[in-house]
Parts: structure tokens; sequence; C-alpha cells
């Protein structure tokens, strides 16, 4: 490794398996490598519905180059072998110094081998699932750990346009509003208690879940909505209509 080039002057070939990976981890393995010198070559491995499919966006954001591999046998994966390949081409042909792949597969543990006895330093990163095996054959390895918050809110936004996200929201704290307004009726009362109002909810919308609305709990979602109040009073959380919508409520009903 003598002859290793500067840090600056290092040429990186990153080479994503996006049947084993997810496009979540691109922007982490671009921060990693390019302490590590140039990035001249960036590329994704994969079949036609995971290039297309989840993987379409990053690689246009990413400035990847697609490479498609369709496999001749169902089940069989030959994203890998043609991965595998590239890079120890890379490696004859000294166009770099470096081969990142972005993979947690076991399979590439003979590669990072080849690399290392052809002096091209390896560079992996994986995810906690990586096996030791893959780990100790490269020169670098960074796990890659999406926090469980960031993730859900990623899959959530790919799921749910943002004018349809919006709307869900309105219709669910207008559903709230509208079932505390109408226990507070029935009862004859200003507040009432939490657990009280959600076995009210649970009867009048059986099929209403706070976690499909992405809130740990009723409590937390009701925080959330501007015509609501709830908030601790002694041992118990109780609920109840903001003073401007309790005023609203009371006129509606006076002049009614």
């Amino acid at each position: 490794m003598s002859n290793m080039p500067p840090l600056p002057q290092r040429r990186v070939a990153l080479l994503i398996d996006c049947d084993n990976a997810g496009p979540a981890m691109l922007p982490f393995a671009l921060e990693r490598i390019r302490s590590q010198g140039k990035v001249s070559i960036r590329r994704g491995y994969g079949g036609q519905a995971v290039l297309g499919g989840k993987w379409k966006e990053a690689m246009m954001q990413g400035a990847l180059t697609p490479h498609l591999h369709y496999s001749a046998v169902s089940g069989k994966n030959t994203s890998d072998i043609a991965l595998a390949l590239d890079a120890f081409e890379l490696a004859i042909n000294a166009q770099v110094e470096m081969v990142c792949i972005v993979t947690s597969d076991a399979d590439y543990v003979y590669l990072c081998t080849k690399l290392r006895e052809r002096g091209i330093l390896s560079c992996v990163i994986g995810e906690s699932k990586t096996p030791p095996a893959l780990r100790a054959a490269s020169d670098y390895f960074h796990e890659f750990a999406a926090p469980a918050a960031a993730a859900a809110a990623l899959e959530f936004a790919k799921a749910t346009p943002p004018a349809a996200a919006a709307q869900e929201v309105h219709a669910a704290r207008k559903l709230l509003t509208a079932a505390v307004r109408a226990m507070l009726k029935l009862e004859g009362l200003d507040m009432v208690s939490l657990p009280k109002f959600g076995q009210f909810l649970r009867q009048a919308h059986p099929t209403f879940s706070c976690k499909e609305h992405h809130h740990a709990n009723l409590s937390k979602m009701l925080m959330t909505v501007p015509m609501l109040e709830c908030r601790l009073v002694g041992d118990d959380y109780m609920v109840s209509l903001r003073s401007s919508a309790h005023d609203r409520c009371s006129a509606s009903a006076v002049s009614g």
C-alpha cells in the first residue's frame, strides 16, 4: 500500500447492491467515503423491480449509474456476481484505489480478500446484520443504523403524497374534535378524563387508531389538535375544548 496516492487524489468506486441495501443508506455511504477520496464511479446493481421502484429516486439524486441485471432463473440473484466482476475489473485495470460496497451480504468476503491481494482498499457499508466475516475482510467497515422514527417517517412519506397526508391529518383532528364535543354535551361537563374519553371514542369509532396517524398514544395525538386541550389535572389527563372553540359551540347552541 506504499504507492497509495494521498486521500484527496485517491479514486474511489461506490458499488451498491440495491437488492440487498435500502436507498436510505446512500447519503450515509457518500458521507463516509468522501473522506477517503474522490468518488469517481457510482453504480447501483439490481433487478428491474428494485431499480425502477424504491431505488429510482435515490439513483437520480445520488447521480448513480444503474446496472440492471435480469435473473435467468426465478429466485436467483445475479446482481451480486455482476458487482463482484466489475469491482475486480476496476482493480485489474487500476481505475480506482478503493472499492466501497454497500451491502450486508457475506457473499462479498472473497471479493474483499482478492481486492486486498491486488493492493486495492475495500470499504463495506452495511447494517447491523452484516456478518463478522465480511466486517473482518474489509479494510474499513461502517455500520448503518437508521433511527426508527426517521425510518418510519421516510416510509410514510414515500407511501403518502403530501396533499393526501394533509387531508388525512385534517380528517383525524376533525373527528377527535367532534367526538370530544359530543361527549361533553352528553355528560354536561366542561372536561372529561382521558380514559373515559378513550372508551367513548372506541365505542363511537371502533376502527380509529392513533398509531395509524403516527402517534404513540391518544394523549399525544390530542395535544396536536388545535381545537382541543389535553392537560394533566392531579393524577389524570383531562380533555376539553379550547376556550375559543367552547365559546363558539355555546354561541351556536344559544342561537339554535
